[in-house]
């Protein structure tokens, strides 16, 4: 297992460097609007976010695979905090990109998506947490089932957003 973290952090590292060296050498990005509650429009520089996902995975794949107290916590409870931090933040990340490239513009409405995501991957590693077999574990099948219920319910609150966003943008 901790070869696949090492791959797979080298992998993501590469990614990240490079989408860090295209966003540096690329002079004429294109920028989002972003409205401000007052109605104020500001230019954000998205493609400065590209990077940031990959390098958090890796920092998290080598978290995982080279703190050997880590990677036992890890192999002892069947979970892994850590990847669950990183989706908290790499998610977050990769859906304001997708919500700025589908024309979400107002900045309440991008801060309620980032917002949202963060119970969603609480509640994603809370599930994780009810399902590694451990001993004298009992997992109880009706919290599970309402956390799931209730992480699908968030993730249809954020896409609905991004969707009726993309269409409206496409529309027109």
């Amino acid at each position: 297992m901790r070869w696949i973290d090492i791959s797979a952090g080298v992998a993501q590292l590469a990614q990240g460097v490079a989408a860090a060296v295209l966003v540096g050498v690329k002079k004429d990005r294109p920028n989002r609007t972003v409205v401000m509650p007052n109605g104020t429009k500001k230019l954000f520089d998205f493609a400065t976010l590209l990077p940031v996902a990959p390098l958090l995975s890796a920092v998290q794949h080598f978290i995982t695979a080279l703190v050997p107290a880590y990677t036992r916590f890890c192999e002892t409870t069947n979970t892994n905090p850590a990847r669950w931090a990183e989706y908290s933040l790499s998610a977050n990340v990769m859906t304001l990109l997708i919500a700025l490239l589908s024309d979400v513009e107002q900045l309440q409405s991008l801060l309620t998506l980032v917002i949202l995501n963060f119970p969603l991957q609480a509640i994603g590693y809370m599930i994780e947490e009810s399902l590694a077999p451990r001993r004298n574990s009992c997992s109880n099948a009706k919290s599970i089932k309402w956390m799931f219920a209730i992480g699908w319910l968030i993730f249809a609150a954020i896409w609905t957003q991004i969707l009726i966003s993309f269409f409206g943008a496409v529309d027109t």
